[in-house]
């Protein structure tokens, strides 16, 4: 006789997929007509943004676009021009990876982790950049649960929690914050913007059903020059807020969610107020908010059953589930000093500083998860030595963060992601300054495990007057090491209560090898 199990379907998404890549993008910059010559490269920076992605047939082809900024010192003998010049320039990259077939939701991020530059000549130079590119890709998948028997089976059941991992959504999305910025008073007014650096750091975020609130900031620093009574430099900074909602299907109240902005662009026009003066810009920002979500199912399945009175049979089912080890955010303080090497000018005055960390390893040891990377620091400043107006400086610090996950063993799937919440600065001396950065992490471990779920139970047809027959009075059984009394009890056929009852146990679970327990017939 076959049972009519109580089944539930239970939708999940599988990671089918999470690999990584790094392309080289190397390319020449060439000044554009209107802008004079280079005498020396200050500063060469690039970013990274996916434009497409395509599968077909097993491979998946990711293009993107890798945006250069350069500022440099040109080569001029008038006192009264420009002494700081900038210029742009955009590569194309593309890069193609085995993919698996069928349905699937990917997700590709893409960051440049290292830039190098020369110059060929006085109206050339050349780049070469570290695009590393990240896709993880992801199938539905389904499975059905047993979570009960009829109440009229007459069958002994063993219930078990279970903890289905399930990401939610993984996806990414661009928005557009568009905004007019005034000059303070105090500064002089635009003749040319020479730099324009944007960081966008993440607020609260409220989750809805398939929609997601984000909030943010924007902090801008803008370097830009001026001739009001002879050439000068001037710097300033401002923070715009900003908020947004999105749809993104899969996202609920309850899910684990982690939100990073990458700006991916940014379009600035200088306009003239209400004076007819030069002070204000209009910024238009494209940012990159990936938004990552995840939930677990707490639910109570059907471990095993079994009838007192009749021979069972089960059929089972093996599926491939995740397990969440550990999953969210915390920060990190890093404070280093950046001294000036010989030969450079010394700092009088610091016009900028930023920070862009890269991971470089992940691990599991000793009960903990430990991030391991590099912090790149950009200093630019100005000196009243040397010939150039202004000075750049980059330097790398090692940077390490541990969190406790506890015990964990077997093979896990590892995920950490990082971001610059905050950069500070205390110019100390001449030659030192010190770096105050606030990193935050988000990281997640995964253990995937194969797991039995019960997918029918049959009871065969058997002579109980026979088997009662046939069948010993009396059963004295010595319990064995890892007996549990659902096994002894399932063995006989009989129930928990009537060996418990006989042996006048209180607790179930105390039980010792060598103790002799009476079995009654159930």
């Amino acid at each position: 006789m076959t049972i009519d199990l109580e089944k539930k379907q239970v939708s999940l998404s599988e990671l089918k997929m999470s690999t990584s890549s790094v392309v080289m993008v190397d390319g020449d910059v060439i000044v554009p007509d209107v802008k004079p010559d280079i005498r020396e490269i200050l500063l060469a920076e690039a970013t990274a943004a996916v434009t497409s992605k395509e599968l077909a047939g097993g491979k998946l082809t990711v293009t993107g676009n890798v945006m250069i900024k350069v500022l440099y010192v040109p080569e001029t003998e008038n006192e009264n021009s420009s002494k700081v010049k900038n210029m742009t320039a955009k590569f194309e990259f593309k890069d193609s990876v085995d993919c698996p077939s069928g349905e699937l939701a990917i997700s590709v991020k893409a960051v440049t982790e290292h830039v190098e530059f020369s110059m060929i000549h006085s109206r050339k130079m050349n780049m070469k950049v570290a695009v590393a590119i990240k896709v993880n890709a992801y199938a539905p998948k389904e499975i059905t649960v047993c979570c009960g028997v009829p109440a009229d089976a007459g069958l002994e059941t063993k219930m078990a929690n279970v903890s289905l991992y399930d990401i939610t959504a993984d996806e990414q999305k661009d928005l557009i914050i568009a905004e007019n910025i005034e000059i303070p008073s105090s500064k002089l007014e635009i003749d040319e913007i020479l730099k324009m650096d944007v960081h966008a750091v993440k607020g609260d975020c409220k989750l809805m059903n398939n929609k997601i609130m984000l909030k943010g900031t924007l902090h801008i620093s803008t370097l830009y020059s001026s001739i009001i009574d002879g050439y000068s430099l001037e710097h300033m900074e401002h923070e715009i807020p900003f908020t947004e909602v999105l749809d993104i299907d899969g996202l609920a109240e309850e899910c684990l969610c982690n939100v990073q902005y990458d700006v991916k662009d940014v379009f600035y026009a200088v306009k003239e107020d209400v004076n007819g003066e030069p002070r204000i810009i209009a910024i238009e920002v494209l940012i990159g908010a990936s938004v990552a979500a995840s939930r677990t199912v707490e639910m109570e399945i059907l471990d095993d059953c079994y009838s007192p009175s009749a021979k069972t049979r089960m059929g089972k089912s093996k599926v491939q589930l995740n397990e969440l080890i550990n999953e969210g955010s915390s920060q990190l303080a890093v404070k280093e000093i950046i001294s000036v090497p010989e030969g450079m000018p010394a700092v009088d005055a610091i016009y900028n500083v930023s920070a862009k960390p890269i991971i470089s390893e992940t691990a599991v040891e000793d009960g903990k998860l430990y991030v391991r990377g590099n912090l790149a620091v950009f200093l630019l400043y100005v000196s009243k030595e040397g010939e150039t107006p202004i000075t750049s400086l980059v330097e790398e610090f090692p940077f390490e963060h541990a969190i406790g996950i506890g015990e964990c063993s077997g093979k896990v799937m590892l995920g950490s992601d990082v971001s610059v919440l905050s950069t500070s600065f205390t110019f100390n001396a001449a030659s030192e300054v010190e770096i105050r950065c606030n990193l935050e992490f988000y990281t997640k471990v995964i253990r995937p495990y194969e797991m039995e779920l019960i997918s029918e139970c049959e009871m065969e047809e058997t002579n109980e007057e026979e088997e009662q027959e046939t069948a010993p009075r009396l059963i004295i059984y010595f319990v064995q090491p890892d007996d549990t009394m659902w096994d002894i009890a399932k063995r006989y056929r009989t129930t928990f209560g009537k060996i418990m009852a006989a042996n006048q146990l209180e607790d179930a679970g105390k039980l010792f090898p060598g103790q002799k327990l009476l079995i009654p017939r159930a």
